[in-house]
């Protein structure tokens, strides 16, 4: 319903079928709907949608490179999302990059074979609760709004931070725990971990 409320372009992986989604033999449903750019963006164009935008980024990217060295060290991350999932990453100091791993498992691309890398991890602590649907699925609800603790990792290091959304409409807003100011992020991709608050980060 949030989708309609909040009016987010959307394509439906359940209900908008080939070619835009399809199905592979090699790994068990649910989890093996596939999809690709050139799809998205010919199903993108048939609803109308933009494929453009001049909206800032949601986080704030520096020209220079960002040195934590007041950061605690953190070259392997272990974050605990629950009692079956935990994921964790390891640092490449050649690459200044991030390997993830998911249960103890390398993460790769399905198609070239590429182990998945991230030059930032922030990480989330959010309350969250059983969704109370009728069903035995143990489907979460994630109460997101309000000021949360987390952390900021990146070139080997992290620093704690607080993770700030106000109201549904509005973006999160990322600060250095002890200055209050926003966080500056190094340019390249970033992981974002949003856990449970009774969940543990383990740093190396």
């Amino acid at each position: 319903s949030d989708i309609s409320t909040f009016g987010i372009n959307n394509i439906n992986g359940i209900y908008y079928n080939k070619p835009t989604f399809w199905r592979i033999s090699t790994k068990k449903a649910p989890h093996n709907a596939m999809t690709s750019t050139e799809q998205i963006l010919k199903a993108s164009k048939n609803k109308g949608y933009r494929t453009t935008s001049n909206v800032s980024s949601v986080l704030n990217y520096a020209q220079d490179e960002v040195e934590l060295t007041e950061g605690t060290t953190a070259t392997e991350v272990k974050i605990k999302h629950s009692y079956l999932q935990s994921v964790s990453y390891k640092y490449n100091a050649k690459t200044q990059r991030y390997t993830r791993y998911a249960r103890g498992i390398l993460q790769k691309d399905y198609t070239t074979g590429e182990a998945f890398t991230t030059k930032n991890i922030i990480v989330m602590f959010a309350k969250n609760s059983v969704l109370q649907d009728g069903t035995t699925k143990d489907r979460q609800n994630l109460h997101n709004i309000g000021t949360f603790k987390g952390y900021y990792i990146t070139n080997g290091k992290a620093i704690k931070i607080e993770c700030e959304k106000t109201d549904r409409r509005s973006r999160t807003i990322y600060r250095n725990a002890e200055t209050g100011e926003e966080l500056e992020i190094n340019d390249g991709n970033t992981w974002i971990n949003i856990c449970p608050s009774s969940e543990n980060l383990t740093l190396k």
